[in-house]
Protein backbone atom coordinates (compact mmCIF):
# COMPACT_ATOMS: atom_id res chain seq x y z
CA UNK A 1 0.00 0.00 0.00
CA UNK A 2 1.44 3.38 -1.03
CA UNK A 3 1.86 6.07 1.63
CA UNK A 4 1.67 9.77 0.77
CA UNK A 5 3.18 11.46 3.78
CA UNK A 6 2.77 15.19 4.25
CA UNK A 7 0.13 15.86 1.60
CA UNK A 8 -2.90 15.60 3.87
CA UNK A 9 -1.34 18.13 6.26
CA UNK A 10 -0.86 20.55 3.37
CA UNK A 11 -4.49 20.26 2.27
CA UNK A 12 -5.78 20.72 5.83
CA UNK A 13 -3.52 23.73 6.31
CA UNK A 14 -4.73 25.28 3.04
CA UNK A 15 -8.39 24.83 3.92
CA UNK A 16 -7.88 26.38 7.34
CA UNK A 17 -6.04 29.40 5.96
CA UNK A 18 -7.99 30.19 2.84
CA UNK A 19 -7.82 33.95 3.30
CA UNK A 20 -4.39 34.00 4.92
CA UNK A 21 -2.56 34.67 1.66
CA UNK A 22 -4.60 37.76 0.90
CA UNK A 23 -4.18 39.01 4.46
CA UNK A 24 -0.43 38.45 4.23
CA UNK A 25 0.02 40.14 0.86
CA UNK A 26 -2.33 43.05 1.55
CA UNK A 27 -1.91 43.55 5.27
CA UNK A 28 -2.16 47.34 5.32
CA UNK A 29 -4.27 50.03 3.70
CA UNK A 30 -1.12 51.41 2.03
CA UNK A 31 -0.70 48.30 -0.15
CA UNK A 32 -2.00 47.90 -3.71
CA UNK A 33 -1.85 45.37 -6.57
CA UNK A 34 -0.45 46.28 -9.99
CA UNK A 35 -0.17 44.10 -13.08
CA UNK A 36 3.12 44.38 -14.98
CA UNK A 37 2.95 44.57 -18.77
CA UNK A 38 6.60 44.63 -19.83
CA UNK A 39 9.71 42.47 -19.64
CA UNK A 40 11.83 45.32 -18.32
CA UNK A 41 12.42 43.66 -14.90
CA UNK A 42 12.73 39.96 -15.86
CA UNK A 43 16.24 39.89 -14.39
CA UNK A 44 14.65 40.66 -11.01
CA UNK A 45 12.07 37.87 -11.43
CA UNK A 46 9.20 40.15 -12.47
CA UNK A 47 7.66 39.08 -15.81
CA UNK A 48 4.87 40.38 -18.07
CA UNK A 49 1.43 39.64 -16.58
CA UNK A 50 2.87 39.20 -13.07
CA UNK A 51 1.12 41.01 -10.26
CA UNK A 52 3.21 43.03 -7.84
CA UNK A 53 2.22 44.24 -4.40
CA UNK A 54 3.20 47.86 -3.80
CA UNK A 55 3.45 49.45 -0.36
CA UNK A 56 3.08 53.21 -0.57
CA UNK A 57 4.03 53.73 3.09
CA UNK A 58 7.57 52.36 2.74
CA UNK A 59 10.57 54.53 1.93
CA UNK A 60 12.91 52.87 -0.58
CA UNK A 61 16.21 51.39 0.49
CA UNK A 62 19.18 50.78 -1.75
CA UNK A 63 18.38 47.72 -3.89
CA UNK A 64 14.57 47.85 -3.57
CA UNK A 65 12.35 47.53 -6.62
CA UNK A 66 10.06 50.56 -6.82
CA UNK A 67 7.05 51.72 -8.78
CA UNK A 68 7.34 55.33 -9.86
CA UNK A 69 5.78 57.85 -12.16
CA UNK A 70 8.06 59.15 -14.91
CA UNK A 71 6.79 61.60 -17.51
CA UNK A 72 3.19 60.81 -16.55
CA UNK A 73 3.54 57.01 -16.85
CA UNK A 74 4.03 54.26 -14.28
CA UNK A 75 7.45 52.61 -14.42
CA UNK A 76 9.10 49.86 -12.38
CA UNK A 77 12.83 50.07 -11.65
CA UNK A 78 15.57 48.96 -9.27
CA UNK A 79 16.35 51.80 -6.83
CA UNK A 80 20.05 52.36 -6.18
CA UNK A 81 21.35 55.06 -3.88
CA UNK A 82 25.09 55.56 -3.89
CA UNK A 83 26.26 58.52 -1.89
CA UNK A 84 23.88 61.35 -2.71
CA UNK A 85 23.03 59.99 -6.15
CA UNK A 86 19.95 57.97 -7.05
CA UNK A 87 20.03 55.61 -10.01
CA UNK A 88 16.97 53.80 -11.35
CA UNK A 89 17.78 50.75 -13.46
CA UNK A 90 15.92 48.18 -15.51
CA UNK A 91 16.83 44.50 -15.24
CA UNK A 92 16.13 42.88 -18.56
CA UNK A 93 17.44 39.34 -18.97
CA UNK A 94 19.70 40.57 -21.75
CA UNK A 95 22.79 42.57 -20.91
CA UNK A 96 21.17 45.83 -22.04
CA UNK A 97 20.21 47.33 -18.68
CA UNK A 98 19.08 50.94 -18.82
CA UNK A 99 20.07 53.31 -16.03
CA UNK A 100 18.67 56.72 -15.22
CA UNK A 101 20.50 58.91 -12.75
CA UNK A 102 18.08 61.40 -11.29
CA UNK A 103 16.99 63.53 -8.39
CA UNK A 104 13.87 62.48 -6.52
CA UNK A 105 12.08 65.67 -7.57
CA UNK A 106 12.37 64.52 -11.22
CA UNK A 107 10.22 61.42 -10.62
CA UNK A 108 7.32 60.61 -8.31
CA UNK A 109 7.90 57.57 -6.15
CA UNK A 110 4.63 55.64 -5.94
CA UNK A 111 5.76 52.80 -3.66
CA UNK A 112 8.07 49.89 -2.93
CA UNK A 113 7.45 46.42 -4.38
CA UNK A 114 7.04 43.96 -1.49
CA UNK A 115 5.83 40.82 -3.32
CA UNK A 116 5.46 39.33 -6.79
CA UNK A 117 2.71 36.93 -7.83
CA UNK A 118 4.00 34.96 -10.80
CA UNK A 119 1.46 32.86 -12.67
CA UNK A 120 2.71 29.63 -14.18
CA UNK A 121 -0.47 29.07 -16.15
CA UNK A 122 -3.35 31.37 -17.00
CA UNK A 123 -6.89 30.11 -17.09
Amino acid sequence: MARYSGFQGLVTSYEQRRGALTRRLIARASQYYFQIDSAIMCGAGIYPNDTVVIDRALHPRDGDVVLLIMEGNFAIRRYRRIGGHITLTTEEETESHQSLECELDEVTLYGVVTAVIHYLREG
